[in-house]
């Protein structure tokens, strides 16, 4: 039978509450004004919607194993040379199906646990953050020449609904006639749409509709981040660029602060595009809509992050965050 679906019936954001402690190894300034940590992503279509491969052919750059016994590795990892090498470490608060992982982790390690009262599992995370200029990336191709029909089609395969591509090869012909076969370009035109007409609600689902993405983009466009992310995916594809959902959490950078430690937090889960580049791999492609109804999200106790961080690191005289995670 079909999987479940992400689209989801409730209308609330989950609570804010903790669930998982990351901290940085290292000085690192993301380019982004968001850190994506990755736990999922879907790209087999069911007719519906997109789920988790179940095969083991697909998806080999995504770690769903925990380091129980020792590490694990990413089998087709995105190419280094355009990415930078990202160490952390990850404290779960709240249990998880698969390892939680700034994107796109590479290697999972086996880490002792400071705190089992604290924390249901830790591992250490080695992640490459993409670290060039997008103009870099201008100019590949999205489907390598190494993929076969099935992987292509994998990758490619969208809604039995024509306005899927009437609606991309609209969006095309505003496009730059020089950048009419540019890939990236063209998935740039589709986000941009997304996110000038689009409206960001968590009061429509979409739920009861056959196709909730096509109740979404042909209808109201006002959804949440799961309806944008198909969405742009659907379009992508039927331009034949390779893209699919990723799960996880997005963070605002601002919720670091100036410290090694931050929290992640429930209303923090989020869904978002990925498209793939020839010769450099998975690419977060997130959309941010431009209109919303939802309150920021709230921000975190920074001095909470940093007294986890101690625990972590196996300082056993902070009980002011014990406490906080047993009220919370």
């Amino acid at each position: 039978g079909k999987s479940k679906s992400p689209f989801g019936k409730s209308s609330k954001r989950p609570p804010p509450q903790p669930v998982a402690l990351v901290t940085f190894h290292d000085d690192f300034e993301p380019k982004e004004p968001v850190l994506y940590f990755r736990q999922q992503v879907l790209s087999t279509f069911d007719q519906t919607h997109l789920n988790a491969d179940t095969t083991g052919r697909y998806d080999l750059d995504v770690i769903t194993k925990f380091p129980t016994t020792g590490e694990v590795d990413a089998q087709d990892p995105p190419e280094s040379s355009f990415h930078k090498s990202v160490p952390t470490s990850m404290f779960l608060i709240s249990d998880h199906p698969q390892p939680v992982a700034l994107s796109h982790a590479t290697k999972v390690m086996p880490l002792d646990n400071p705190n089992p009262n604290l924390f249901v599992a830790a591992y250490e995370v080695t992640s490459l953050a993409l670290d060039s200029e997008w103009r870099r990336l201008v100019g590949r191709t999205s489907v390598p020449t190494s993929w076969d029909a099935e992987m292509r089609k994998h990758y490619t395969e969208f809604p039995d609904d024509p306005r899927y591509l009437a609606l991309s090869d609209e969006l095309m012909r505003d496009l730059d006639p020089r950048f009419r076969d540019d890939d990236l370009m063209r998935a740039i035109v589709i986000k941009r749409y997304l996110e000038k007409n689009g409206f960001y609600t968590l009061k429509e689902t979409h739920q009861d509709e056959t196709d909730p993405t096509a109740s979404f983009l042909f209808g109201s466009l006002r959804g949440y981040c799961v309806h944008f992310a198909h969405a742009a995916v659907f379009l992508m594809r039927s331009q034949g660029i390779a893209a699919r959902v990723a799960v996880g959490y997005g963070v605002d950078t601002a919720r670091r602060g100036s410290g090694s430690s931050m929290l992640i937090l429930g209303n923090m889960a989020h869904a978002w595009p990925e498209i793939h580049l020839d010769g450099v791999g998975w690419v977060t492609f997130d959309v941010y809509p431009e209109q919303y109804d939802e309150e920021p999200q709230e921000i975190v106790d920074q001095d909470l992050a940093s007294m986890l961080g101690e625990i972590a690191r196996n300082d056993p005289t902070n009980t002011r965050a014990r406490l906080y995670l047993e009220d919370a």
